[in-house]
């Protein structure tokens, strides 16, 4: 079986249930993403920024931030520098075990800003988002239940926009970053 079969199988098996409307979305893909996210992943060099953290009520999502810290143990494996980028409260848990930049949170004035200083600041050679939640068409950021969100949100789109270097977006609801690249 070739790479791209596996990748193709991989992706096929990760919508099969579709319990959130993903496999909806498959088609706009093109096929072999695993694949080449995998490969970013490997070949990535230096300084790599990881986004994560999806609020809920004055908290976060677990799924995110566990993808993020499995894949910053891997970049480190193999060679690379990762950096967790996130905002309050999820930073201050995370900052004493691992590199950690922290972003504002409901600061819609200065993100593009923030943003473009971190990537001036890191360079990094690959940016992944994780679980992070994406402005909508009206610029806000809502939960899966289409609730205003973003008082709660530390925001992380402009690291993909504003990236000189690939990007990967991992999300499995919709409403993550990279989803508004799907038009239903």
């Amino acid at each position: 079986m070739s790479n791209m079969q596996i990748s193709q199988a991989i992706e096929n098996l990760l919508v099969a249930r579709n319990l959130r409307g993903m496999k909806t979305v498959q088609p706009a893909l093109k096929p072999g993403y695993i694949l080449r996210a995998a490969e970013f992943i490997q070949q990535a060099t230096g300084n790599i920024l990881i986004g994560t953290g999806f609020p809920v009520d004055e908290t976060f999502e677990t799924d995110g931030p566990l993808g993020a810290i499995a894949l910053y143990r891997t970049i480190e494996q193999l060679g690379g520098r990762p950096v967790l980028v996130c905002g309050a409260p999820l930073a201050n848990r995370l900052e004493a075990d691992f590199d950690v930049h922290q972003i504002s949170v409901n600061q819609p004035a200065v993100r593009q800003q923030e943003a473009q200083a971190a990537l001036d600041q890191y360079n990094p050679t690959l940016v992944i988002s994780i679980e992070r939640p994406g402005l909508n068409i009206d610029g806000l950021y809502c939960n899966m239940l289409g609730e205003d969100i973003s008082q709660r949100c530390a925001s992380f789109d402009d690291f993909l926009n504003l990236a000189q270097c690939p990007t990967i977006a991992i999300g499995d609801g919709g409403n993550e970053i990279g989803m508004g690249n799907v038009i239903r």
